[in-house]
């Protein structure tokens, strides 16, 4: 038993001191394909993707430092394109899934990182007489570059989001200090965002796309382009919710006391 309650002390004790404040918020979403482009090869399949539902998420880390710039007192923007990236995301559809993972972020050689991520969140609904509504836009990227027979291969993924809402107004800015250092908004606010009517784009608004390049480079042929291709869709649905530790720190305390006691019992 002294060892049960070692574990019980320990985790208590880890339940405790974790931040109550988010580390991981999760931005997932819904859509329907409108549209498949391919300007080379075919990648993917126009006839049979378009109206087909995807469902995606962008994972943000929010214990890392988060840039950027207020441009107006509505509209504030980061391009993340030398801080460690913040952003993971992933997306299925037609029965095949895709994630990027930050692959091809970070270069060994010069200790550098070049994510490339665009984060953006308006705050409306409306600023001085003009429409510009609460929104949120979300850009991750991924690469691969691979040394092959016929030369080295390069490919990149771009996933890309973004909603407006005229009529709401459920996203806020922070009041800014007097400071010069600008205060980014709170991207842990939870909120839930739908469009019911994709005919209609005067009250909501939302879209995505997942983008794919891929060119070849040798040096008998130079660069050729294999697929520059897009699957793009309209938003029906974009939610943010929080990943907190404490739920799998409580499971883990669960499971790890059942463990213990049914082996205490046995000995005994």
């Amino acid at each position: 038993m002294r060892h049960v309650f070692l574990i019980l002390l320990f985790f208590f004790f880890a339940s405790v001191s974790y931040p109550s404040k988010a580390s991981l918020m999760t931005f997932s979403f819904t859509g329907i394909i409108d549209e498949v482009s391919n300007n080379n090869q075919s990648y993917w399949n126009e006839q049979t993707l378009e109206g087909m539902t995807v469902e995606g998420t962008f994972t943000l880390d929010t214990t890392d430092p988060i840039g950027g710039r207020l441009e107006t007192g509505w509209y504030w923007w980061w391009v993340n394109d030398n801080a460690p990236p913040v952003l993971t995301s992933h997306i299925s559809f037609g029965g095949t899934s895709y994630s990027l993972n930050n692959e091809g972020t970070y270069n060994a050689e010069y200790d550098q990182y070049s994510p490339d991520e665009f984060i953006s969140m308006t705050n409306g609904p409306d600023f001085d007489g003009g429409p510009v509504g609460d929104g949120e836009h979300f850009t991750d990227r991924a690469g691969f570059t691979e040394d092959t027979t016929d030369g080295v291969r390069s490919s990149s993924w771009e996933l890309d989001a973004w909603f407006v809402d005229y009529v709401r107004d459920f996203l806020q800015f922070p009041e800014q200090s007097t400071s010069a250092v600008e205060i980014p908004p709170d991207f842990e606010q939870v909120f839930t965002w739908e469009d019911d009517d994709l005919s209609d784009n005067t009250e909501r608004l939302g879209r995505g796309s997942l983008s794919y390049y891929e060119s070849l480079y040798s040096e008998e042929n130079g660069f050729t382009t294999l697929y520059n291709s897009s699957v793009n869709f309209n938003l029906t649905r974009f939610e943010a919710t929080r990943v907190t530790a404490p739920a799998t720190l409580l499971m883990l305390l669960i499971t790890t006391s059942i463990i213990f006691i049914r082996r205490t019992k046995t000995q005994a």
